[in-house]
């Protein structure tokens, strides 16, 4: 229970002090949930270095990116995404 508590308080203490640099109290800084996942061997941590190292060449074509909410576009799910 101790990383969730963590994370949220990360989430909330920089949601806040961006929010009050931007004077826009209350917007939405981070998604709603976040993914957990123990590393078990060289390859798992591999492949999720990978992961982090690519992933924002895919904001573009994110769901989740404002600039893509009208029309949607729809992205396959790619070999490196590490999934749910």
């Amino acid at each position: 229970m101790l990383i969730p508590k963590i994370v949220g308080y990360v989430k909330m203490n920089s949601a806040k002090r961006i929010n009050q640099s931007r004077n826009m109290p209350g917007a939405r800084i981070w998604q709603r949930n976040y993914h957990e996942h123990v590393i078990r061997n060289e390859a798992d941590l591999a492949r999720i270095r990978k992961y982090v190292a690519n992933n924002p060449r895919k904001w573009d074509m994110d769901r989740q990116n404002p600039d893509n909410m009208e029309p949607r576009r729809h992205r396959p799910p790619q070999a490196d995404d590490p999934g749910p």
